[in-house]
């Protein structure tokens, strides 16, 4: 008994009090002892056991980016803003770049988040590199990308791939750890965490910029006040916090297993980003995404132009509809895309003058060139109806507008009635100007959808289609009329609002300038310039 004591007395409870124990270097071992209870009868029964244990441990980390003033980025934050160019599909199935057209994504080059207090407090410092150099050439081939598609349902020939970030391998000292983020509709903890918003367009310095055509870095980022463009836009998703996962996991023999599972959230400071956008007009569900178009935490966003497609119609005009010749056309580095033909009547009778229609981006540039022997150029810009078979409806409309609009020019200079219906603005018409008469002379047009007020208020809308020549005969070229909105079909500004009988010359100064100086009182209209002179007001 007393080896039995010697053995147990060591692993009693703490609440008992240990026996003393002497330890002597010249101390026997005791014996291995067996323990058996009879039963009384010499019968031998044999302790047997089984056990299992569970152990699951949870811990959140959670941090947040440093405090930040209203409208302005996070102090620590350092970003870039990376310009992608819309495309298009051309007729042989190839890609081109449409001018004109972008989207700017705002990417986090560095920030500072911290977490904790007291003694626990920590200040982290997270750098991301996008590209192996700084022209934004090579992407960071570390990473695991996935592409989106934008499109727009206005215009929906242009379309812009977007990358977006699915995995990032981040270095913390020696150890390099791989982060996946979940950019799937399925993560709705993201949708309630962040906000969903309307980016509308913004003109920029760097759009008539040569070097941004293609895309490119941008630092510095800036958009020009009073040029939002409430037709433009994309409904994104803000992030306001990102989070991963950490498991470690081992198993033995089940049911035993220890579990450890470890999450780290990231609360982002992005207000300044929800304080330059706007409410969406419709509500998003969970499970809708793309749109709101929805990127990785680190990109936003932050601009778009989209741009749109535009019929322009173009026809030379000359003192006799009989016999008539047709301007001279030739497209500038496929600029435009001809649609088809017609003769345009301006008074009844016999004959017409050619009248060519073609396609082309508002935003394009200079597009085209025209030849005249004699007589002036007609050019008149149409919308394009939204829908699968809206070009075929929209060319239909140019067409029978064009025959209303000529008619229509005719009556400024003369008091004759063409026997026509006229209409100097007919539905679809977004602007119409008219070169003086020469002899041979060949003219470069352009074409723009950009600023053409020099206020700072977006209603009515700042921005519009112009298509004008570069140059030409006299000191610039006649403007009968024009709209604002995208469809053609908003409020009218133009020389005289009903086209038979109102004489006036309801048009900005700026718009209304002697081109044609001979005899000392010629037509009036706008000085060549690019882009056209700003006005100061839109008169109905």
């Amino acid at each position: 008994m007393a080896d039995l004591n010697a053995l147990i007395r060591p692993f009693q409870a703490v609440d008992v009090s240990y026996p003393r124990r002497i330890v002597k270097s010249d101390a026997v071992a005791p014996d291995n002892v067996v323990l058996k209870v009879g039963d009384g009868g010499g019968g031998i029964k044999t302790l047997s056991y089984s056990y299992s244990y569970s152990m699951t441990g949870y811990m959140e980390k959670k941090a947040k980016e440093v405090e930040v003033e209203p409208e302005a980025a996070p102090d620590g934050r350092e970003r870039h803003v990376k310009r992608i160019p819309g495309k298009r599909k051309k007729s042989d199935g190839s890609v081109e770049k449409v001018p004109g057209t972008y989207i700017d994504v705002e990417r986090i080059d560095s920030m500072t988040t911290e977490e904790g207090s007291g003694p626990d407090y920590q200040k982290t410092k997270t750098k991301l590199k996008w590209y192996l150099d700084d022209n934004g050439n090579d992407p960071n081939p570390s990473r695991k990308r996935s592409t989106i598609e934008v499109t727009f349902p206005e215009n929906p020939d242009v379309f812009f791939e977007l990358d977006v970030n699915d995995a990032i391998s981040v270095r913390d000292d020696d150890q390099v750890i791989r982060r996946r983020f979940d950019n799937s509709a399925d993560n709705s903890r993201r949708r309630h965490s962040g906000a969903v918003r309307r980016v509308k367009h913004y003109d920029t310095p760097y759009d008539d910029d040569p070097n941004y055509e293609d895309g490119g870095i941008i630092r510095g980022y800036q958009k020009t006040p009073g040029t939002k463009d409430d037709d433009q836009y994309l409904d994104v998703e803000i992030p306001g916090e990102f989070g991963f996962d950490d498991y470690r996991l081992q198993k033995s023999a089940q049911p035993n297993y220890f579990e450890h599972w470890q999450r780290t959230s990231t609360r982002l400071n992005n207000g300044y980003l929800i304080d330059q956008t706007d409410l969406p007009d419709k509500g998003y569900g969970d499970s809708e995404i793309n749109p709101p178009y929805r990127l990785d935490p680190f990109q936003n966003i932050v601009n778009v132009k989209l741009g749109l497609d535009v019929i322009v119609v173009l026809l030379k005009r000359e003192a006799t509809q009989v016999g008539a010749t047709a301007v001279g056309i030739s497209v500038i580095d496929d600029a435009a895309e001809f649609l088809r033909s017609w003769s345009t009547p301006y008074a009844t009778g016999p004959g017409g003058f050619p009248t060519f229609a073609y396609k082309v981006s508002a935003s394009a540039g200079q597009f085209i060139r025209t030849t005249a022997s004699q007589g002036s150029v007609i050019a008149m810009a149409f919308a394009i109806m939204p829908g699968q078979d809206g070009l075929e409806k929209s060319l239909s409309r140019a067409e029978q507008g064009a025959r209303r609009v000529l008619p229509a020019t005719f009556l400024f200079g003369s008091t004759s009635d063409p026997g026509l219906p006229a209409d100097i603005a007919p539905p679809g018409l977004l602007w119409v100007v008219e070169t003086l008469s020469a002899a041979v002379i060949s003219v470069v047009w352009k074409i723009r959808y950009g600023k053409h007020r020099d206020d700072q208020n977006s209603t009515p809308s700042d921005v519009m289609v112009q298509c004008y020549p570069l140059s030409g005969p006299g000191l610039g070229y006649e403007i009968y009329a024009y709209r604002l909105d995208r469809l053609g079909t908003g409020t009218v500004y133009s020389k005289r609002a009903d086209a038979e009988n109102d004489q006036a010359q309801n048009l900005p100064s700026a718009w209304n300038q002697i081109i044609n100086p001979v005899g000392g009182s010629g037509a009036k209209g706008i000085r060549y310039s690019d882009p056209p002179p700003l006005i100061g007001v839109d008169l109905v």
